[in-house]
């Protein structure tokens, strides 16, 4: 079986299309590929954006939204790390979604009233995204300080990295991860060296995916 992270530009490709005709072959949906589908507003584009996927909906998995994965929680075994990050909920309703988004494209006026009230909430969602990354730029301009103008062009050019380097960054990405551990509302417990990398449970929040609408 293979597993392939479909974003939003290929979800109407011939590529995906094919690769689907193989039952054993499973298609990946992040939430931000989801977000994106709904942030169209209507249930006819929303409908041809799924219509590939919607064909054959038991090959289609959605992973848990970023915000649910960022929720560190220690786990000291990798087993099982693929299968945790994948929304059993959210995988589930996938055809009855569809089934839904149909139904509101050929008429329903209940269910256009709900699906647009989801799509106004997902704009809302994604809107908030754009706005808490307008620092970004200068974040990074800030954390550049940190590094030599030798280490920048090494960066900028691609050259090899230097031991001494390596250590460098491999430092601030645990600094980072261990920061955005300790500001997510749910996390509780800094998680050690050892069992940061399979650190990915936590319990999905509400949010504007799929779903009963």
């Amino acid at each position: 079986m293979k597993r392939v992270v479909v974003d939003t530009n290929s979800l109407k490709s011939d590529e995906l299309k094919e690769y689907l005709s193989d039952p054993t072959n499973v298609a990946v949906l992040p939430d931000f590929a989801i977000l994106e589908t709904l942030k169209i507003g209507d249930a006819k584009g929303i409908s041809d954006q799924l219509a590939v996927c919607a064909e054959r909906p038991k090959q289609v998995k959605a992973l848990k939204p970023t915000y649910a994965v960022a929720g560190l929680r220690a786990k000291r075994r990798s087993r099982g790390l693929q299968r945790r990050l994948v929304d059993k909920g959210q995988t589930a309703s996938f055809k009855a979604f569809c089934d839904k988004v149909d139904a509101a494209k050929n008429g329903d006026q209940m269910l256009q009233k709900q699906l647009g009230r989801k799509c106004e909430a997902t704009a809302f969602d994604l809107k908030k995204i754009v706005e808490n990354q307008e620092t970004f730029a200068a974040n990074l301009a800030e954390h550049a300080k940190d590094y030599s103008e030798a280490e920048l062009k090494i960066l900028r050019k691609g050259e090899p990295i230097t031991p001494e380097l390596f250590n460098k960054i491999t430092g601030h990405i645990f600094k980072l991860a261990f920061w955005l551990a300790l500001t997510h509302p749910h996390f509780k417990k800094r998680p050690d060296f050892r069992t940061l990398p399979n650190a990915f449970d936590l319990p999905p929040k509400e949010w504007t995916g799929l779903g009963s609408f």
